[in-house]
């Protein structure tokens, strides 16, 4: 068990924050969204990216196929992509400094039926394997034991591969603690297979896919919202768990990286901030060793979940340091504490007491500080 060395040990960090002008995100889009024929698409997700670090908003279109979109910066290009399941995406660029551009699309319909099962969301494809497992004890331990960590059925998991590859997988995911029992484990790469075979689930998940009841749009309600993405750390990092702070900025560990990120949404194009947590005197991999990294980690302390105090004050659990972190927003510092007992710090709690509350995964404790 590793400790950094201390305990209520405090590091100190500094940064620097850049702050962009709201004067420079006034510009915006507006225009309709058809198919070929000129039929209004409804629901449709349209896009923009810009910045480096990139934003994407995304709106939908409305009943009669119009978007509208503001808020954002002007004499950048930006990356337009509109989507509808059963069409070919479109994906153009385009700069503006106006306070409204007029652009409009056009869709074309996807013909090929592989293409639509492509664009379909992952629990589309899981349904094929649930349908493989008749035992209702091997269903609960499949979706337990396979999809608390993964999405299962996304485009690189509904594949075919060989019985050996298969295998290769489900001995990583016992590795990072997803057990199935020995019956399962040796049943489970023909069952993969016979769900994801394309010549039966193409078919299956795209009956219909040229008919207009195929991929209903959301509702009205979900047509109105304004999704904001933002893009934090690099391509090695895994965000984990985040929190919105009551001083309205957001925090999210990059659990690969043993980083702690701050993002304030109200600046345009979002401020962002990264702290790295001390691990120096951790080996690679922490108390868990090496051998479970995925490829590029440089994880030591393993940052998982974490929650605000009534103080302000931002804890976190440190999984394969086997620590509890405190980080304090007023002078960016780190504090740490020491388990008592266990392996594994995992999701944490705070009560109306104050008391921090904590799983402890791997060796199946609960804990309070």
């Amino acid at each position: 068990m590793y400790s950094l060395n201390c305990r209520r040990a405090t590091w100190l960090l500094t940064l620097t924050c850049f702050v962009v002008s709201s004067s420079v995100f006034a510009a915006g889009f507006k225009g309709k969204v058809t198919a070929e024929d000129g039929t209004p698409l409804v629901g449709a997700m349209v896009t923009f990216r810009f910045g480096e670090p990139f934003q994407e908003r995304t709106v939908f279109t409305s009943e009669e196929g119009y978007y509208r979109v503001s808020g954002l910066p002007t004499l950048t290009e930006h990356l337009i992509r509109i989507r509808r399941i059963g069409w070919q995406d479109n994906v153009v660029r385009h700069k503006t400094n106006a306070a409204e551009s007029v652009h409009n699309f056009s869709m074309v319909r996807h013909t090929d039926p592989a293409k639509v099962a492509a664009q379909l969301p992952a629990n589309h494809w899981n349904q094929l394997v649930l349908e493989q497992l008749t035992d209702e004890y091997e269903r609960e331990q499949f979706v337990r034991q396979c999809t608390y960590c993964h999405q299962q059925g996304n485009s690189a998991t509904r594949l075919q591969r060989e019985p050996e590859e298969w295998r290769k997988v489900l001995a990583l995911m016992a590795r990072m603690g997803g057990g199935l029992d020995a019956e399962l484990r040796e049943r489970l790469p023909h069952i993969f297979n016979t769900a994801y075979d394309p010549a039966t689930a193409i078919p299956r998940l795209t009956e219909g896919f040229d008919q207009p009841g195929f991929a209903p749009p959301p509702q009205a309600e979900v047509r109105r919202a304004v999704i904001d993405e933002y893009q934090l750390g690099g391509r090695s990092s895994m965000q984990h768990d985040m929190v919105v702070h009551p001083s309205g900025h957001i925090y999210s560990v990059d659990m690969t990286n043993d980083i702690l990120f701050r993002l304030d949404p109200s600046v345009p194009g979002g401020a962002r901030e990264s702290y790295k947590i001390p691990s120096e005197e951790l080996p690679l991999g922490g108390m868990a060793g090496s051998g479970a990294l995925p490829p590029n980690s440089n994880m030591r302390v393993g940052p998982h979940s974490l929650q605000v105090d009534g103080d302000g004050a931002v804890w976190i659990t440190l999984a394969t340091g086997n620590l509890l972190a405190k980080f304090d927003p007023k002078d960016q510092s780190f504090t740490f504490e020491d388990l008592p007992a266990g392996i594994y710090p995992h999701t944490l709690r705070i009560d109306d007491k104050g008391r921090i509350w904590y799983t402890i995964a791997i060796s199946n404790h609960v804990g309070m500080y």
